[in-house]
């Protein structure tokens, strides 16, 4: 899509035409008040904004809010390309976000070229509706930052991970200047609910970004980390700094979201995996225990130490805003108990010992290792689905996935010598263990 202009038109049922010109470089924001359209089968119109032009952008991001709490509204848009109106499109109302004072709605991205949008309402109301067009144009696919081990916070080394000036290279994200902090006690686990499927992931964090900011009116983006679904891990809010994602129950919580809808679709193995290695990080960074849980304060409930944002469904607590949310979605639910144990298993938070590799069945030997790595899980009652090597840093360094894999040798003799992360999923949990590569 190329750099564009809008050209706001307001057709008032024959009283003549007004217009103006307003122009856009990576976002629009405008206010409407809906006419009184009784003829219309879609109740009340807006302005018709024509779109002259596009600069390149993978996608647009359309998002609304009202400036009043709790609104009943039903918004929908239809877009023109060439002489062809879309069919009308409905924006669905954010039931995730914290938003007291505002009541805001957001739209699948916009992946079509279109020259003009037009919205509707079913039901007419006095307030003004203000829309957010973003485009975030085309954002860097850099690789990950390295962060620098710090060996004497924990043993846990902090993962390869895309820092702000990766995903928003263009510098117009910025952080909030005056965080408040957190000692985290719990961590919280969120799906985004968008698209599980992106050609351009940074450029989703960015929209992510601008929705919590400039829509529901936040300081930042909400999240402290966000993965994506090749199990690249984004800096959002970082560590320790209090976060807008827990129902207003953000205090003593670190927030986490795996980008995708886990409702619908399945979490890959590799974001997975990424999310266990920045939890052992975050556990060990913290002092929280991988398993088990305790009493957290803000929403009065006791919840596992390694928790979801549905976890905070059933609080009472005076100071929360709990909504019934369905996050982080059924297919990546399902899984944290086994999240908790294959953190638990890592071996910078606790080593599994030879007497546990031996009853599990698993054998990965020789290890030191120069070349050939074999892998070998014997027991009847579960199959490999998976492995990954990571450095000890975090990176991903080879992978593989498999069905009924039974055993498999791997070429590690381009391998650097030095400690490595061997991980293994299997049908029934996962498990972790160090491998020495020497050359």
């Amino acid at each position: 899509m190329k750099r564009m202009k809008f050209l706001m038109m307001w057709c008032l049922m024959g009283a003549g035409v007004w217009s103006s010109t307003l122009w856009a470089q990576s976002s629009q924001e405008f206010e409407v008040q809906f006419q009184k359209l009784p003829h219309e089968a879609e109740g009340h119109l807006s302005a018709v904004f024509e779109i002259e032009e596009f600069q390149q952008t993978p996608f647009v991001s359309l998002s609304a809010y009202v400036m009043q709490a709790g609104l009943e509204l039903e918004l929908k848009f239809r877009l023109k390309s060439g002489n062809n109106w879309s069919e009308w499109q409905s924006l669905e109302l954010n039931h995730e976000g914290e938003t007291p004072d505002r009541t805001t709605f957001f739209a699948p991205y916009i992946e079509e070229n279109f020259e003009a949008i037009q919205f509707a309402s079913e039901s007419f109301t006095a307030e003004e509706v203000v829309f957010r067009l973003y485009f975030p144009l085309e954002s860097s696919a850099a690789e990950p930052k390295m962060k620098a081990a710090n060996d004497t916070l924990c043993s846990c080394r902090k993962p390869a991970y895309c820092g702000r000036d990766c995903w928003c290279p263009s510098g117009n994200c910025p952080k909030n200047p005056t965080p408040s902090y957190t000692t985290p006690t719990h961590i919280i686990i969120h799906h985004s609910a968008g698209s599980s499927v992106s050609n351009n992931w940074p450029a989703v964090v960015k929209a992510i970004w601008d929705f919590h900011v400039n829509t529901n009116g936040w300081s930042d983006v909400g999240y402290n980390w966000l993965i994506d679904p090749n199990g690249v891990i984004y800096e959002g809010r970082g560590d320790s700094v209090l976060g807008a994602h827990f129902s207003c129950m953000n205090s003593g919580t670190l927030g986490i979201c795996m980008l995708g809808n886990f409702e619908n679709a399945q979490p890959s193995f590799s974001m997975i995996s990424s999310l266990s290695y920045l939890i052992a990080w975050e556990a060990c960074l913290e002092n929280i225990p991988p398993l088990g849980g305790s009493l957290h304060a803000s929403s009065q409930l006791v919840l596992p130490y390694i928790s979801s944002h549905r976890d905070g469904n059933t609080s009472t607590a005076p100071n929360g805003c709990p909504k019934g949310t369905l996050c982080p979605g059924a297919n990546l639910y399902v899984l944290l108990p086994g999240i908790r144990q294959a953190v638990a298993n890592n071996p910078c938070t606790g080593s599994l010992s030879t007497e546990e590799v031996i009853s599990a069945g698993f054998k990965l030997y020789p290890n030191p290792v120069q070349s050939l790595l074999s892998i070998e899980y014997t027991s009847a009652k579960s199959n490999m689905k998976a492995w990954e090597i990571r450095h000890i840093n975090g990176q991903i360094v080879k992978r593989s996935r498999g069905t009924n894999l039974t055993s498999q040798e791997i070429n590690v003799s381009d391998l650097s010598e030095g400690i490595y992360l061997f991980h293994l999923e299997l049908e029934d949990g996962a498990f972790h263990q160090q491998l020495f590569v020497k050359n």
